[in-house]
């Protein structure tokens, strides 16, 4: 992974997902109490802070988060390989952006720290839609998304509530 950097890339910059609201930005000392030892189903993406593709992705990803950010089946987390090589080697993080999941009733392997694929390496014009689609059909596995209700209109005409 370091010989991935190549010439010219810094590695450990600042995490592409810090200052998100929808992205937990882990680190390997709480990646077991934070999302093997959870109960609901985890999405990671796996980064580079210099990689290109990364950078172009994460908006992507931070989107996708947003649009499930009341489903409370599943969370979505990332971890910068960078600064955590040692960490994503040992999972066997090969390519940049790599996205797997954990904790999927339909994948058994998803359990342990190497989760299960969702998708890795390059991304395209679609990525958002064909993400949306993969995330789909593993969150089918935990049954049907939580009802949330739609907030209630305040000001003039709108009805009172006790």
């Amino acid at each position: 992974l370091l010989a991935a950097a190549g010439p010219g890339f810094a590695l450990g910059g600042k995490p592409l997902f810090a200052d998100s609201a929808d992205v937990v930005e882990l680190t390997p000392g709480r990646f077991n109490a934070t999302v093997l030892s959870s109960k609901e189903a985890w999405l990671v993406d796996y980064y580079a802070d210099w990689c290109p593709h990364c950078q172009n992705f994460a908006p992507v990803w931070q989107h996708v988060a947003s649009q499930y950010s009341g489903d409370s089946r599943v969370t979505f987390g990332a971890m910068d390989c960078a600064l955590h090589m040692d960490f994503c080697a040992g999972i066997k993080v090969g390519a940049y952006p790599t996205m797997r999941a954990y904790n999927m009733p339909d994948a058994p392997h998803s359990a342990g720290e190497a989760g299960v694929a969702l998708h890795e390496g390059d991304y395209n014009l679609d990525e958002e839609q064909e993400l949306k689609g993969l995330i789909d059909a593993k969150l089918a596995a935990l049954g049907p998304a939580p009802l949330t209700l739609a907030p209630t209109p305040a000001g003039p005409g709108a009805p009172a509530t006790s």
